[in-house]
């Protein structure tokens, strides 16, 4: 799945509510209950990360049968809400859950439209008040997500491909200084469901890497530069379909920069 575009703004509205325990220990059993919602939007110059070939084709009613796309760049915008709660069991170490949904909608090529819905859960490992040290685990669902038109094995026919995707990811964060910089080590791992007729594209997606904060990109501005190194392997030949399909396992190198603009209100 490719990553989101470059995020050209966004507007958030938030609230939080404090909880303190009935003791009234602020500082040790205080619990926050917090919603977010948040509108992104971006550009895409490559939506199907079409080939420069094929891109000239699309709109051309010559092979109006490989593409569903009205072009081969789209705007996109992508609401999305966030539950999360929090507390502090021990002085300065935080303990918190958090649940989001978001919905990408495509200007012009709705066929790629898709939603990401997704909890995580972050401990505190130390009660430094500036060096914190954090672990966070991430289960994160992709009902339906959107490809491409491909050729199906052993005919000439082409048919949407597109697949359903669940992803768990392990991520030790630094933070130097806060709101500052952070530096954070990731792994996770993706597993694959395509749809009839690709089945043998099924397979797991593994990958690992590392990302530099500086800034905050929940705030009003912030960077992040990354890389992440990551290995698809296909499941191969189920016997299903007609024909078997050549194997798509890879390897793939990213680098990443993402800068974020946030105007708040309320």
């Amino acid at each position: 799945m490719r990553r989101p575009p470059l995020i050209l703004g966004s507007i958030v509205t938030a609230a939080t509510i404090v909880l303190p325990s009935m003791a009234q220990e602020a500082e040790t059993n205080r619990s926050r209950v917090s919603f977010a919602f948040e509108l992104q939007g971006g550009y895409d110059d490559n939506i199907t990360e079409l080939s420069d070939r094929d891109k000239d084709r699309v709109g051309d009613p010559a092979f109006a049968d490989r593409f569903k796309i009205e072009a081969p760049g789209d705007y996109v915008w992508a609401p999305s809400a966030r539950l999360g709660w929090s507390a502090d069991f021990i002085k300065r170490v935080r303990t918190s859950v958090q649940l989001d949904a978001k919905a990408y909608r495509y200007t012009n090529s709705s066929v790629k439209n898709y939603e990401v819905y997704a909890l995580k859960v972050e401990q505190d490992l130390t009660a430094a008040k500036t060096m914190q040290t954090r672990l966070a685990l991430r289960v994160s669902d992709v009902p339906d997500y959107y490809l491409r038109e491909l050729r199906v094995p052993g005919t000439t026919d082409f048919a949407s491909e597109s697949y359903h995707s669940r992803q768990y990811g392990l991520a030790l964060k630094q933070i130097f200084a806060p709101k500052l910089l952070s530096v954070a080590v990731q792994g996770s791992r993706t597993n694959r469901n395509y749809d009839s007729p690709f089945n043998e594209r099924d397979g797991d997606l593994t990958g690992y890497g590392a990302e530099v904060e500086v800034g905050r990109l929940t705030t009003h501005a912030g960077l992040v530069v990354g890389y992440l190194h990551s290995r698809y392997d296909a499941k191969g030949d189920n016997g299903s379909p007609l024909a078997i399909e050549p194997n798509i396992s890879s390897d793939r190198e990213e680098l990443k920069a993402q800068v974020a603009f946030r105007w708040a209100l309320g």
